[in-house]
C-alpha cells in the first residue's frame, strides 16, 4: 500500500513539478547530509524561480514577440527604449549584453561604442563612469540627447518591476568566468526569473558546469548551420536549466528542425522579423518566441 501512495505522489509531483519527489525525499544514495539538502534547496529554489517566472509573464512558455533591442525608433538598448517597449504592452523585451574594463555589465550590441554614441573606442576598455561621459541617445534624435548607456541590472530591474520578461544575448561576449559573474550578479539582485540567457551551448554549459543552472537559457545557433541533426545531438546537461529556447535565424528554420526542436522538449524562437506578414507566418510554423524589429505590438 505504501508503495503505490508513494508512486502516485511522484506521478502528481512530475505532473505538477513538484521541486522534489517523495523517493528522493527517502533515499539518496551515498550522498552526505550537506549534499542532500543542496540537492533539495537547489530543486525548490528553481521551483521557486519556475513560479515566478509565470508570474512575470504568464504566456512564457506559449507564444512571444520579444521586442529587439527595444525598438527601431529609440536609440537600442537604451532605457527610454525599453519603457518605450514596455509601454506598447511587449511582454518580453532583448538585450544586448557587453563588459566594461572595471567588470560591469552594461547594453550594448557593438564591440565600440562608435555607432551607437558620439564616443570612439571598445567598450572593454572603459569603464562604466567613463561610459557616461557619452551621449548614447542623439544618434536617434535630438529628443533623445543626453541618453547614456544603462547597466544590465537597470534595464532589468525595470523590467520585473513592469513584470516583462529579457533576454539577455550574450553570444560571443563574455568569458566563462565573465558569464558566472552576470549570473552571480543577477541572482544577487533576485533577477533570475525575470531573464533568459542566451548563447552557443558551449557557452550556456559554462553556467550548467559550474553549477549554476537556475535559469532559463537561448541556445543560439548565430555562427553555425543548424540541422535537426545538430539540434538531436546537443547536450542532454542542457535539460537540466531551467527553462530553454533554441534560437534559429528565419532563414535557417524549416519544420523539420522544429520537429527536432520539439522532439528535445524545447520551445522554438527565430529572428528577425520586420512586418505582420511574416510574423503570421513563423507563428504557423510553430515559433514560441519571435524576435522583432518594431516600436509596436504586431497583430496576427
Amino acid at each position: 500500500m505504501k508503495g503505490k501512495i508513494i508512486k502516485i505522489i511522484n506521478r502528481l509531483s512530475k505532473i505538477i513539478e513538484l521541486p522534489i519527489s517523495v523517493t528522493d525525499a527517502i533515499y539518496e544514495g551515498d550522498k552526505t547530509q550537506k549534499e542532500i539538502n543542496g540537492v533539495f534547496s537547489n530543486r525548490i529554489d528553481a521551483f521557486s524561480n519556475r513560479m515566478n517566472l509565470l508570474f512575470i509573464n504568464p504566456e512564457f512558455k506559449f507564444f512571444n514577440q520579444v521586442n529587439h533591442r527595444g525598438g527601431v525608433n529609440y536609440p537600442e538598448n537604451t532605457l527610454p527604449a525599453f519603457r518605450h517597449s514596455i509601454e506598447q504592452g511587449f511582454k518580453y523585451c532583448e538585450c544586448d549584453v557587453r563588459v566594461t574594463s572595471d567588470g560591469k555589465f552594461v547594453t550594448l550590441h557593438d564591440k565600440t561604442i562608435d555607432r551607437t554614441s558620439n564616443g570612439t573606442g571598445d567598450v572593454s576598455s572603459k569603464t562604466y563612469e567613463q561610459l557616461q561621459s557619452f551621449d548614447f541617445g542623439s544618434w536617434k534624435g535630438e529628443q533623445f540627447a543626453g541618453t547614456k548607456i544603462p547597466l544590465i541590472r537597470d534595464v532589468v530591474l525595470l523590467c520585473k518591476e513592469k513584470k516583462v520578461m529579457v533576454e539577455l544575448d550574450c553570444v560571443g561576449r563574455l568569458t566563462e568566468q565573465e558569464m558566472c559573474n552576470l549570473y552571480d550578479e543577477l541572482n544577487h539582485y533576485g533577477l533570475l526569473s525575470v531573464v533568459s540567457i542566451c548563447g552557443s551551448e558551449e557557452e550556456i554549459l559554462w553556467l550548467y558546469n559550474n553549477n549554476r543552472r537556475n535559469v532559463a537559457v537561448s541556445i543560439s545557433f548565430l555562427n553555425q548551420t543548424p540541422t535537426p541533426s545538430a539540434i538531436l545531438n546537443l547536450s542532454h546537461d542542457l535539460d537540466q536549466m531551467l527553462s530553454v529556447n533554441v534560437s534559429i535565424n528565419k532563414q535557417y528554420l524549416t519544420t523539420s528542425i522544429i520537429d527536432a526542436i520539439r522532439t528535445r522538449g524545447w520551445n522554438v524562437k527565430t529572428w528577425t522579423i520586420s512586418n505582420a506578414a511574416e510574423l503570421k507566418n513563423y507563428y504557423n510554423m510553430g515559433c514560441d518566441t519571435i524576435l522583432i524589429n518594431s516600436d509596436s505590438l504586431y497583430t496576427l
